[in-house]
C-alpha cells in the first residue's frame, strides 16, 4: 500500500512538473511584449494596438468597439489581415458562465458554451461590411487565408 501511494505521489509530481514546463514554453513564445498580449483594433483594422489577450472582443476602447486584430508581416510592414470577435449572444453566454464561478455547479448553459468557438465567433477583413460566422466554414476559411499584395502567404505575427 505504501509503495502504491509513493508511486501515485511521484506520478502526480511529474504531471505537475510537465504542466509547468509546458506553460513556461508557451509563455516564452508569446512575443516580446510579454505573455498573453495580442493585437486589437478599434478602427476596422486601419491601426492596431497591443492589449491583454484575456480581453474578450469586442470591448470598448476610446469609445469604440475593439476587435482582435490578426496581424501579418508583409513587405516589411505589419498589416491587419482580418478581425475577429464574438456575437452579442456569445458574450452574454460567457457572462452567464462567469457569474456561476464559485458556486460549485457547472454553468446552466454549458452545452451552448461548448459551441461558442463555432457559433459565436465572427470574422471579417478590414473594410468589409459583413461579419462572417465561423460556422460558415467556407467563407470563414477564405477570410483567414491572408495574402500579401505580392501574392505570398505570410505567418501571423505576435506583438
Amino acid at each position: 500500500m505504501q509503495q502504491r501511494r509513493s508511486l501515485t505521489t511521484t506520478l502526480a509530481c511529474l504531471a505537475i512538473a510537465g504542466a509547468a514546463f509546458y506553460m513556461y514554453l508557451q509563455w516564452r513564445e508569446m512575443g516580446s511584449s510579454g505573455p498573453g498580449k495580442v493585437y486589437f483594433s478599434n478602427d476596422d483594422g486601419q491601426t492596431f494596438f497591443v492589449d491583454d489577450g484575456l480581453k474578450i472582443p469586442p470591448f470598448m476602447k476610446d469609445g469604440k468597439p475593439a476587435y482582435r486584430a490578426h496581424v501579418f508581416a508583409c513587405e516589411g510592414k505589419r498589416v491587419v489581415g482580418y478581425l475577429s470577435g464574438y456575437t452579442p449572444d456569445a458574450l452574454k453566454l460567457m457572462e452567464e458562465a462567469k457569474a456561476s464561478r464559485g458556486t460549485g455547479k457547472p454553468p446552466a448553459n454549458v452545452h451552448r458554451l461548448a459551441t461558442i468557438g463555432t457559433t459565436g465567433l465572427i470574422l471579417k477583413r478590414p473594410g468589409d461590411k459583413e461579419w462572417v460566422p465561423q460556422a460558415d466554414a467556407r467563407r470563414a476559411t477564405a477570410i483567414r487565408v491572408f495574402k500579401c499584395r505580392d501574392g505570398s502567404t505570410p505567418q501571423e505575427v505576435d506583438p
